[in-house]
């Protein structure tokens, strides 16, 4: 509870056997190592969407706490009513989070199959934007303006299903920041948060578009907020506050974060060349 700055826990375990699921979890007061709730849920994989309506009912009702009707919407707002589908949407999401060519390939392909199985499964289209996009940001493609107008299109696609879905927004701020529109970029990623206020990946991309800017002190306010919402610090995170610090000349503290990072993506080809950048400008030729 400390590493990750929160009062309670969710803890347990979910087992699958072929088409069946078994879930224990418990809610944890974490300053008196309580359990304030518990509870086993077991049924068919293809009810996985009712028991996450339960478990999320039941652990709101333990902490005692009022839900706004907003948000309460957002919570029972279904991202597709196919399990299959959503499973290759995951498995999409794992593959691209890799960051290599082949991974980004590989994630297209099963958001494409998501979208064969449910054609208005918004999220799987903003999943398929993101691939063209990585692919125009880290060179992995001869057309690098196709890639990002096709990632527009598609994350355009997808607030047309979903006006509410904050991944689109994160898409067309990604595209429109790498298109040097900053104004818009900003805008969407403004956008992503008035949504979805916890949306620590739309706080970096506030972030990295604010440096962009010429903004730097309220880009490495934005970034500090989307590290505290997910505290995990994945190593992208660490790549652009590496990079800022790059930007401000302050190459000792862009080296700390970029050193940091290369162990937790080790091939993730832009995060080198940011430490090796960083060297330079420290000297370390």
């Amino acid at each position: 509870s400390a590493e990750l700055d929160v009062d309670y826990l969710i803890v347990g375990s979910v087992q699958r056997r072929e088409n069946t699921l078994r879930i224990n979890v418990q809610l944890i007061e974490a300053g008196s190592e309580r359990a304030v709730w518990g509870e086993r849920y077991s049924g068919a994989l293809s009810d996985v969407f009712v028991i996450q309506d339960k478990l999320t009912a039941a652990v709101i009702a333990a902490l005692k706490v009022e839900i706004a009707p907003a948000e309460q919407a957002h919570l029972a707002n279904r991202p597709t009513t196919s399990v299959a589908a959503y499973d290759l949407y995951l498995r999409g999401l794992e593959e691209h989070g890799g960051r290599t060519e082949a991974q980004n390939l590989t994630a297209r392909d099963l958001f494409e199959q998501a979208i064969a199985l449910d054609p208005a499964f918004a999220r799987a289209y903003t999943g398929l934007a993101l691939t063209y996009s990585r692919e125009a940001i880290d060179g992995w493609t001869d057309t690098p303006t196709r890639s990002l107008e096709l990632a527009a299109d598609l994350a355009e696609q997808a607030t047309g299903m979903d006006p509410a879905l904050p991944q689109a927004y994160f898409v067309l701020g990604q595209v429109r920041l790498f298109q040097g529109r900053h104004a818009e970029a900003i805008a969407a990623a403004e956008r992503a948060i008035e949504v979805d206020p916890n949306y620590a990946d739309a706080h970096a991309l506030l972030a990295w578009t604010l440096n962009y800017a010429g903004r730097p002190g309220k880009a490495l306010s934005a970034l500090e907020r989307a590290m505290r919402l997910n505290p995990t610090q994945p190593s992208i995170y660490r790549m652009l506050r590496g990079a800022m610090h790059y930007f401000q000349r302050d190459y000792r503290e862009a080296i700390d974060d970029l050193e940091q990072a290369v162990p937790m993506n080790p091939t993730h080809p832009l995060l080198r060349s940011w430490l090796a950048a960083a060297y330079a400008g420290a000297g370390r030729v």
